[in-house]
């Protein structure tokens, strides 16, 4: 797990910042492409991780 951690904080960095930045740059772009396409695409990634957050977080509070 220790391997994964770096590599998972990553991706929930990133995943948050690109969350960030599409609330953000959404109201410029609602007339330009179908938004709803994209938020699920986000809603599929932010399930992801959730589940990584959870699973990293029992991971740490099972060796407390």
């Amino acid at each position: 797990m220790d391997a994964l951690q770096k590599p998972v904080g990553l991706y929930l960095v990133t995943l948050g910042a690109a969350v960030g930045a599409y609330f953000i740059i959404n109201p410029f772009l609602v007339k330009s492409f179908d938004v709803m396409s994209v938020w699920h695409i986000l809603n599929i990634l932010i399930v992801i991780g959730l589940a990584l957050a959870l699973i990293f977080n029992h991971a740490r509070k099972k060796e407390e």
